[in-house]
């Protein structure tokens, strides 16, 4: 069973774990399957310069566990991304919830 993790400071997101299916050939080889896309939300904070109306970037780490055992969970694949959120200039005006979509 793999599941996916991300997880910026205290924060910690898990999708639903899911099988492994090994190929033929290869068995260390294989594939999950999400049927349904499985929606997470995290809030988070934007600190922006006043005057560029630029944000700071967040660093998130991705990992991919193997959580077969009850016990332990084996951390398969690591990989950090920086999301930059310049790309994102948007104006907010009191509290106002803005959505941010990763594909």
């Amino acid at each position: 069973m793999l599941c996916v993790t991300w997880t910026r400071r205290n924060r910690r997101l898990v999708t639903e774990p899911r099988k492994w299916d090994p190929t033929m050939k290869n068995p260390l080889k294989g594939l999950v399957v999400w049927t349904v896309p499985e929606n997470k939300e995290a809030s988070i904070t934007l600190f922006g310069d006043p005057r560029s109306h630029d944000f700071e970037d967040k660093m998130w780490t991705f990992f991919v566990e193997d959580v077969s055992t009850l016990t332990v969970k084996y951390v398969v694949y690591e990989s950090r991304f920086l999301i930059t959120f310049t790309l994102y200039r948007f104006q907010v005006q009191g509290n106002v919830d803005n959505w941010l979509v990763l594909v």
